[in-house]
């Protein structure tokens, strides 16, 4: 395939879809649900790496939702906290104000390159939300870039990605040489505040040791959840041995300083997924990270911008895959 193919008339569990297909890419994107990246298939070994629940499909819902009881999987984004907040009477809804409305699209071309542009506004902070997402039609890295704009008065925020991931007990977790907190809140395996340690080596309450890159079976009945920092190099991903390919995320650690992870086997609601969510911000609470530091701070007329470059490969190596995000940091390809 020399070029990328795109369908703007489909559609996708009863709502409008955009589909963009080139040689390693199947991507289904739907601008009424959040402008969220419902498939992500890499056409060689036809996976699919995004999770997706089985008992809820995707659907436009009621603005202010809460994010878990309605949550389908894909790849939202949230902004501008994660867990409700509260400013100045205004109140932030759960996952932020994004993920839950419609977005406006439109194709742009470049050579061998479609560019699918999407925006939103949201209802509360009046902030424009635009991303850019470029598929090449013979690469198999894609590159999203993100660029919000705040149109109305100040207030503190968080950016995270959110692409959940399906996953099972072959499957490994990959994050650079980094410091790792867990959160007691969600943590089976560290229930009470404990300090950071050096991923992925943690250690559990009874004094048996865990090695957070494997991905237990849904049987475990586990729930990780935490953020690394401190990274040697921007990057995550997953490595998934028995299908023998791999997906990559490369961001910039100035901007995105932390990587939250959740993982459930199991002991959420029953889900089997990991979540790999880079971030500005060490909590997920917004008043929290206000606390601590890690909160941005939008004056009036103020511009966040942030990249991503994701990556399939066909391995099932860490360091080959740690390597290639390597040298996507290198050449400035997750947007400079």
């Amino acid at each position: 395939m020399r070029e990328v193919l795109v369908d703007t008339a489909a559609t996708c569990a009863g709502q409008p879809a955009v589909v963009v297909k080139s040689d390693a890419w199947r991507m289904v994107v739907l601008p009424a649900s959040g402008g969220k990246i419902w498939e992500l298939e890499y056409r060689p070994k036809a996976f699919q790496f995004l999770w997706h629940n089985s008992n809820l499909a995707p659907r436009p819902v009621r603005f202010g939702t809460a994010y878990d009881e309605v949550w389908s999987g894909g790849w939202d984004e949230i902004f501008p906290t994660d867990a409700p907040y509260v400013h100045r009477g205004v109140r932030f809804p759960d996952h932020g104000e994004f993920w839950s409305i419609q977005w406006g699209y439109e194709l742009l071309h470049e050579a061998n390159t479609v560019i699918l542009h999407l925006w939103s506004v949201g209802p509360v902070t009046r902030a424009r939300f635009d991303k850019w997402i470029r598929i090449p039609a013979t690469d198999s890295t894609i590159q999203i870039r993100y660029r919000i704009v705040n149109q109305g008065a100040a207030f503190p925020f968080l950016f995270k990605l959110h692409p959940a991931l399906q996953v099972n007990e072959h499957s490994r977790i990959v994050l650079p040489r980094c410091q790792f907190k867990p959160d007691p809140e969600f943590s089976t395996w560290f229930p009470v505040p404990a300090p950071a340690f050096a991923w992925p080596c943690g250690q559990k309450p009874d004094g048996s040791s865990v090695d957070l890159r494997r991905v237990e079976s849904r049987e475990a009945g586990a729930t990780l959840f935490g953020y690394a920092f401190d990274f040697e190099h921007g990057y995550c991903g997953m490595i998934y041995a028995d299908k023998t390919v791999a997906l990559g995320l490369a961001f910039q650690r100035h901007v995105l300083s932390a990587c939250w992870v959740f993982a459930s086997y199991g002991g959420f609601l029953g889900h089997h997924v990991v979540v790999l969510e880079p971030c500005n911000a060490r909590h997920w609470r917004l008043d929290k990270c206000i606390k601590n530091g890690s909160a941005l701070h939008f004056a009036a007329g103020e511009v966040f911008e942030a990249a991503v470059s994701v990556v399939a490969l066909e391995t099932d190596q860490e360091n080959v895959l740690s390597r290639t995000l390597q040298s996507l940091l290198a050449g400035d390809s997750c947007g400079g």
